[in-house]
This record gives structure tokens, sequence and C-alpha cells, in this order.
């Protein structure tokens, strides 16, 4: 509930607190004491508290390949999250090979159009977009969009601003101006 009010401080609170109790009732290793941990990661992240949330996303992932299998969907998710902790906390180097596991273990594991293929690529193209691959951005930008627009994802909108700032960087004024109308459009 503090999650959804948006009060991320509390929420992280309590979920340190079911994490904190979880551990001592079930273990380090049970699936609710993991649960509590990624959504105290997750309150942390979003939160601004990114260098406290990192360390838990990593141990989540790590579990989740450990229990579920590194090829697993659920563990490449777990890995997604780590990769946006990298890319919050500006370290966009270490986030683009995350990102490009994540991408291609959602194709091989849900297929080319699942939406979960659109938040990857999207989130690999903001990282390559923020260390100056627009080339690379703009296909995984557009990537992202063409699955949202195949799935009726609002998140479309997102992607194709995103297709904008690259082509602007691109110096394709035109083309960048029609991917923000298109943006406009669906929201």
């Amino acid at each position: 509930i503090a999650t959804r009010r948006g009060k991320l401080d509390e929420a992280a609170t309590y979920f340190a607190q079911a994490e904190q109790l979880l551990r001592s009732q079930y273990g380090a290793a049970h699936p609710l004491r993991l649960r509590a941990l990624m959504n105290w990661a997750s309150a942390q992240l979003h939160g601004g508290n990114v260098k406290e949330a990192l360390p838990k996303l990593e141990e989540g992932w790590k579990w989740l390949s450990s229990a579920l299998g590194e090829d697993h969907p659920d563990a490449f998710k777990a890995l997604n999250a780590l990769g946006a902790g990298y890319g919050l906390n500006e370290q966009y180097e270490a986030a683009l090979p995350v990102f490009e596991r994540v991408l291609a273990g959602y194709k091989k594991t849900l297929g080319a159009s699942h939406p979960r293929i659109g938040t990857a690529a999207g989130n690999l193209g903001e990282a390559e977009q923020r260390l100056g691959r627009y080339p690379e951005a703009l296909v995984h930008f557009a990537e992202a969009s063409a699955v949202y627009e195949k799935t009726g994802s609002p998140l479309r909108a997102t992607t194709t601003l995103g297709e904008a700032e690259v082509l602007l960087a691109l110096n394709r004024a035109d083309e960048a101006l029609k991917r923000v109308e298109l943006s406009l459009a669906i929201c």
C-alpha cells in the first residue's frame, strides 16, 4: 500500500522488516524472503537509494538463477532489474552487457513479440543512448516500439520518444519531429 501511495521510504522500511522476519522464520533461501528482498530493493531503487538497492538486486538475481536456472524468464527479469539499477546509478557500461543478455534471453525463452522484449530492448536502447552509441540505440528503441505496437502497450510512447531523442542527436530533426508527434498521439 505504501508503494502504491508513492511512499517509497515507508515501503522500504516495511519490506526490510518483512525480509528480516522471513529470514529469521524460514532462512535466507526461502522464496518468500527473496520476494521481500526484491520488493525492498525495488522500493529503494525507485526511491533514489540506488547504491543500497544494488547488492539486494544482485543477490536476488543470483538466487533466482541458481534456483530456476540462468535461462528462466524470471531470472532474466531479476537480471533486468539489476541492469536498471546500474542505469539509475549511471553505470551504463555495466548496464549494457546486462541488457544485451536479458534481451537475448527473453528472445530465446519468450519469443520475439513478448512485451518483456520491449522492456529489454528499450532499456538497452537507453543505455546505448547514454553512451553515445546512437545507431545501436535507434535500432533497439525501434525494436521496443514495434513490440509495444503489436501488444498495444502505451509504453510505445516512451520508446518512440527515445527514438526522437536519438534522431535529434544524429541531426535528423525532421524524423525526430515525426517521432515526437507520434509519441504525443500515443499518449
